[in-house]
């Protein structure tokens, strides 16, 4: 029961945060604090002004705490995806970038296939050999 909660003002936000190459926003209420703080607060933050920042609205607002625990390695693709350590195929699935990627709608669920099996989507694997050319 309970744990330790650890807050930080605005200026230790800004300390801890400002040199970040990139930020991920693990909550769907990014522009609610957007307006809050105001384009001046976060004009200091690099990871801003790189057009960095990624929230975790790519499949819907609120897959992520319904149906991401289903899906964790297609989670951790996303991360090297946007890390630049992946292979270059995989298109980043839950983590959005807030300044290119639309917030994801999910499809409507057809009752018809509710007893079908989970299918995740994952990105489709290439033999290195064959993405680059090599026989």
């Amino acid at each position: 029961l309970g744990g330790r909660y650890w807050y930080l003002s605005d200026e230790e936000f800004l300390e801890f945060g400002k040199d970040a190459d990139r930020w991920v926003y693990k909550s769907q209420h990014w522009l609610k604090v957007f307006e809050e703080k105001g384009e001046e607060y976060f004009q200091q933050f690099k990871a801003y002004r790189n057009q960095q920042v990624y929230d975790t609205q790519g499949v819907s607002p609120n897959s992520w705490y319904e149906q991401r625990l289903a899906e964790y390695y297609v989670v951790g693709m996303d991360v090297c995806a946007i890390m630049g350590v992946d292979d270059g195929l995989h298109k980043s699935r839950w983590l959005r970038n807030i300044f290119t990627d639309p917030i994801g709608v999910m499809p409507q669920c057809n009752v018809a296939e509710i007893d079908a099996p989970y299918v995740a989507p994952v990105s489709e694997c290439v033999p290195i050999a064959a993405k680059l050319n090599v026989a």
